[in-house]
């Protein structure tokens, strides 16, 4: 059973390891049509009290029940200009642009 747990440990580790980064700060000043093709339909859309429209894109546990980090995009008129991402994820801690 302890290898079992280690495994599972270990493998949600790796995975956090690939979610997040920066790869975010390469989208701002692109259309919001480039977010839905690079990553779908957003989990959610919220309005940031600026007036800014986000989209939030979740990366889940392999289970799906927790969420290892989430990234925000934030645009205006059409057009990405800022991102955030935060979570529990080894490289879920970025931001760039206007991310308000």
């Amino acid at each position: 059973m302890r290898f079992s747990s280690v495994a599972i440990v270990g493998s949600l580790a790796l995975v956090g390891c690939v979610v997040g980064g920066s790869g975010g700060a390469k989208m701002i000043g692109q259309p919001e049509t480039a977010l839905y093709s690079s990553f779908g339909t957003p989990d959610r859309q919220l309005t940031a009290p600026s007036g800014a429209k986000i989209d939030v894109w979740d990366t889940r546990s392999m289970n799906g029940q927790n969420v290892l980090c989430s990234t925000s995009y934030f645009v205006r008129d059409g057009t990405i200009v800022g991102y955030s991402e935060r979570g529990a994820a080894v490289n879920c801690s970025g931001k760039a642009g206007v991310a308000e």
